[in-house]
């Protein structure tokens, strides 16, 4: 039972992983209808799930978490699309997933957690990482000024998710079934946003399928089975393999035809996975039995 659940935690870091590609794919339909479809969609297979278990009940939580929830869940996701559209797609998963970099800067401060001298030096190494990718291991000069806007927004993206991580972090007691409610609140903002400042595009069969794999699948299935995964599975595992994300998504990038391949891209993908394994939890506690 352990190993089942563990390998359905590690479905949906493949899950996670290929969302990336799908966003690339669907860069023809404008951002907000995108979201808005597969975000409803989703909310769909939650509230679904919701009635079946006559869980209602459990969202009745106070408005902090619903507005860190929604900024930290939908506002992360909407950021990250935005990026996509505005800088290559690998530099933008890589400054994305800096995000348990800021976890651990933001709980010394708002969790009066202190910070050891391996979370420094995996946050030297991830920023290390993350300059070898967007310089191409080039130096300033290898450094592309016109996808800036896109690197803020993969910055901001990994912000916001934090923002979420560190709230679930003191407030254990929110539901699992709560993502798909704040993905939920954010759809009807993206269908305000699309009529508002887009032209809606009628998308192909193929598209069709992909927005509807997005929601129910890329996002609606992933969060429940990693869910399912860290409850009932190997949490430990889970969690250091979670840190292998950004590999994960290039690899698939690359496989898609949608980036080309560069050893300055794997060196430093694979610096910033390092350097936020030496940030995270797993790590912490590691060290701890080693000095005890």
């Amino acid at each position: 039972m352990t190993k089942l659940a563990t390998a359905i935690g590690c479905l949906a870091i493949v899950l996670w992983s290929m969302d990336t590609s799908i966003n690339v794919f669907l860069n023809r339909i404008p951002v907000f209808q995108m979201l808005s479809i597969a975000w409803f969609i989703c909310f769909l297979g939650y509230a679904f799930i919701l009635t079946i278990k006559k869980r209602w009940g459990t969202l009745k939580q106070p408005w902090p978490v619903w507005v860190i929830g929604t900024l930290g869940v939908s506002g992360a996701h909407c950021v990250m699309i935005w990026s996509l559209r505005l800088c290559p797609p690998t530099q933008s998963s890589v400054l994305s997933a800096l995000w348990p970099i800021y976890v651990i800067a933001f709980s010394t401060k708002l969790l009066h957690q202190h910070s050891k001298r391996w979370h420094l030096v995996g946050a030297i190494i991830g920023f290390i990482g993350v300059w070898f990718v967007l310089t191409h291991g080039q130096g300033l000069t290898g450094y592309d000024w016109q996808y800036s806007k896109g690197y803020a927004l993969a910055i901001l993206s990994g912000l916001l998710w934090t923002g979420y991580v560190l709230m679930s972090r003191k407030i254990a007691a929110i539901p699992s079934e709560i993502m798909g409610m704040f993905i939920g609140v954010g759809a009807p903002f993206a269908l305000i946003l699309h009529f508002q400042t887009e032209v809606f595009v009628t998308p192909t069969a193929i598209e069709w399928l992909l927005l509807a794999i997005k929601g129910s699948v890329t996002l609606g299935v992933a969060y429940y089975c990693w869910d399912y995964g860290i409850k009932h599975g190997q949490f430990i595992l889970l969690n250091v393999l979670s840190y292998f994300n950004p590999l994960l998504a290039i690899s698939f990038l690359i496989l898609f035809g949608l980036s080309a391949s560069e050893q300055s891209l794997w060196i430093g993908s694979v610096l910033v996975t390092i350097g936020c394994l030496f940030c995270s939890d797993v790590f912490t506690t590691w060290m701890r039995k080693q000095k005890s």
